[in-house]
C-alpha cells in the first residue's frame, strides 16, 4: 500500500528557499515583482471578437505514441478504459446547437480534439456539415488539433476538411531528429509534405504547436517554425511545457538554454518587425515549467 506524505507549509517554504532562482538581471525570480512591464505608454487594445468555444473529442485513439503523452500520463491513466467514446455526429451536434442557442452565441468556434481526430475524418466532415445545417445563420468556425501525419489522406477522403476548417493546430516538436524521437509514431518529413498538399486548397491558418520536454530545445522548435513559415505552409507558432508529475533533473541547465533560445527568438522578432513583418508567436506561462 502506497502512502502519500503531506508536507507542512514550513517544510515547503524551507525547500523552496533552498533552491536557486536568481537571474543575473532580475534577481530572485520567486518574487512576484521580479519582472514588471512598464505601466505607462500602453496602447489600447482594439475591439476583438469573443466567440463561444466548444470543445469536442472526436476519438481517444492516436497513432503518434508521444513520449509523455498528456492523455495517458495525466488525463487518463488508462486510455483503454477511458469512458470517452468516439463522437456520434448527430448526437454531439444537437448538444452543440443547444449550447449555442442557450448562450445566444455568435460567433462560435468548435475545437476538435483527440487522440488524433484525423483517424475519423468521415465523422469530422459529418459534424461540420450537420452544424452548418443546424445553425445556418451563425458565424461558426472549426479548429482541428492534429499531429499532421494523416492530413493528406484525410483531405483526399473528405475535401471539406480543407475548405471548411478555419485553423489547423499541428503538433511539431522541432526539426526531424528532435521531433521524431519524441513523437515516435510520426515522421516530420511526411508532415511537411502533408502541409504542402493542404496549402494547395486550404485558405485558413496553420498553427505550429510545440510541446517542450527537458531534453528538447526551444531553439530547434523555432528554427523549424521559421523554415515552415518561409515555405508558406505555417502561419503561427505556439509552445508550452509538457505536463508531468516528476520534477526536472536539471532545471537550471534547461533554463539557461531556454533563455538563450528566447533571446534569439526576440532578436529575430525585432529584426523582422523593423522590416515591417510581424511574426505571430506565443507561449504558455512559465508556471508549468516550475
Amino acid at each position: 500500500m502506497n502512502v502519500r506524505r503531506r508536507f507542512s507549509r514550513s517544510e515547503v517554504r524551507e525547500s523552496l528557499e533552498s533552491l536557486t532562482w536568481r537571474h543575473h538581471r532580475y534577481g530572485d525570480l520567486r518574487r512576484f515583482d521580479s519582472v514588471l512591464m512598464p505601466s505607462e505608454g500602453r496602447l489600447p487594445f482594439p475591439d476583438v471578437e469573443h466567440p463561444l468555444y466548444i470543445h469536442l473529442t472526436a476519438t481517444m485513439r492516436c497513432n503518434a505514441r508521444c513520449q509523455g503523452c498528456i492523455s495517458s500520463a495525466v488525463t487518463f491513466r488508462d486510455i483503454s478504459s477511458s469512458w470517452i467514446e468516439e463522437t456520434v455526429p448527430e448526437r454531439d451536434v444537437e448538444g452543440i446547437a443547444l449550447l449555442v442557442e442557450r448562450e445566444h452565441a455568435d460567433p462560435v468556434t468548435v475545437c476538435i480534439y483527440g487522440g488524433e481526430p484525423l483517424l475519423v475524418p468521415d465523422k469530422l466532415a459529418r459534424v461540420i456539415a450537420l452544424i452548418r445545417q443546424r445553425l445556418p445563420e451563425r458565424n461558426t468556425r472549426f479548429m482541428i488539433y492534429t499531429n499532421g501525419q494523416l492530413l493528406k489522406e484525410a483531405i483526399e477522403a473528405c475535401p471539406s476538411l480543407s475548405t471548411e476548417v478555419w485553423l489547423y493546430s499541428v503538433s511539431i516538436d522541432g526539426g526531424e531528429r528532435q521531433h521524431n524521437v519524441i513523437r515516435r509514431g510520426t515522421d516530420l518529413r511526411r508532415i511537411r509534405e502533408n502541409l504542402r498538399v493542404l496549402r494547395k486548397s486550404f485558405r485558413g491558418q496553420v498553427l505550429m504547436w510545440s510541446t517542450l520536454r527537458e531534453e528538447q530545445s526551444l531553439g530547434d522548435c523555432f528554427d523549424e517554425f521559421m523554415s515552415l513559415r518561409n515555405d508558406g505552409i505555417v502561419d503561427h507558432f505556439f509552445w508550452h511545457w509538457v505536463e508531468k508529475s516528476e520534477p526536472m533533473d536539471g532545471l537550471e541547465v534547461f533554463a539557461c538554454a531556454y533563455e538563450d533560445a528566447l533571446r534569439r527568438i526576440m532578436s529575430t522578432y525585432l529584426t523582422r518587425l523593423q522590416a515591417g513583418e510581424l511574426l505571430s508567436m506565443g507561449y504558455h506561462p512559465l508556471h508549468q515549467l516550475l
